[in-house]
């Protein structure tokens, strides 16, 4: 039986104190497993209709739980809710409104962490000066750079939603901004693996999901930063990162579980999820916000919402007619 790390997920050893990604105190809890007792068949069978093929869930605190290495279709029971609260992960309001409860705490808790706080309050300064600088006239080349790099111009073209849209991105921006100082993006070169893995293909049935999530990140690029373009390519990148982070869930990742929670499905009363499909459209997420940028090249602002909305309807397309076919991915 395998011991992950309560915090980054990391794999233990069962003589580990310490993790050794990020050094937190191993709970005697996860102490080395026993020898496991001999289920009865009816155990081993519910167990089976509990779990497919399990994967890792995270809970509605943010914590992860790695139940496997295994990934496939993962099936949760109401049962399971007081322990891991699986329902409030698969529903998509309660992992939103979750979300949100979760960023007012982390905002609040910036003002209790230096290292989040300093980084925090410039950011947020340089975002009140540049437009104020642009509006003077006072545009040189380093500021003009700087602004570029932070996100400073998001949401102040196009009306009211390039507004609406520029609040999404510098929100997104803040988030991988602030990730960067408080180490929520270690590790995240090792997903760059999983990332090129979902180019292999192998399960058909799965492109589908690849597309659309493609599809639906070059939309929201263009729709963040207002009009495409290499000064306004810093959200693309967030989103990139961001989208990387979420591929192997190491830190409660609200993308992860909003996707899950949009794909799954509620048979009597069990939900079931094909965690390939999170994976695949996560991956396609990454791919899509990678493209954004490079597309941002092209003199013309609208030209990743167009790439996108081609991308994300041949994604359906595929979708359907594998739906149609019934195909079940090989194991």
């Amino acid at each position: 039986m395998s011991r992950y790390c309560t915090k980054c997920g990391n794999t233990l050893t069962d003589d580990e104190k310490f993790c050794s990604s990020c050094g937190t105190a191993v709970p005697t809890d996860l102490a080395a497993p026993k020898a496991a007792k001999q289920s009865t068949p009816q155990q081993k069978n519910q167990t089976s209709t509990t779990l497919k093929l399990t994967t890792d869930i995270t809970s509605s605190l943010g914590n992860t739980v790695m139940a496997s290495d295994l990934a496939g279709e993962l099936t949760l029971s109401g049962g399971l809710s007081p322990i891991f609260k699986a329902n409030e992960i698969l529903d998509p309001i309660k992992v939103l409104f979750g979300g949100i409860g979760r960023t007012i705490k982390g905002f609040a808790a910036i003002f209790k962490n230096k290292k989040a706080l300093i980084p925090a309050v410039v950011l947020a300064a340089l975002w009140l000066i540049f437009p104020i600088l642009l509006s003077l006239g006072i545009n040189p080349a380093p500021i003009k750079f700087l602004s570029a790099l932070i996100f400073a111009q998001g949401g102040l073209s196009g009306g009211i939603l390039g507004a609406i849209g520029g609040i999404i991105g510098k929100g997104m921006f803040a988030a991988l901004f602030v990730s960067l100082f408080n180490g929520n993006m270690k590790g995240i070169g090792s997903n760059l693996k999983l990332f090129f893995a979902s180019f292999q293909f192998k399960k058909a049935a799965l492109n589908g999901y690849f597309l659309v999530g493609a599809g639906f990140a070059l939309i929201a690029y263009n729709f963040m930063a207002g009009y495409a373009s290499l000064w306004q390519s810093a959200v693309g990148i967030s989103g990139l990162l961001l989208s990387l982070r979420a591929l192997k869930n190491t830190s409660g990742s609200f993308m992860r579980n909003m996707i899950t929670s949009l794909l799954s499905k509620k048979q009597n009363t069990l939900r079931t999820v094909n965690t390939d499909a999170v994976e695949r459209v996560i991956s396609g997420l990454t791919a899509g916000f990678a493209a954004s940028v490079v597309l941002s090249v092209i003199p013309w602002a609208y030209t990743p919402y167009c790439v996108g909305f081609a991308v994300l309807a041949a994604g359906i397309v595929l979708y359907i007619i594998r739906k149609s076919k019934k195909e079940v991915p090989a194991s």
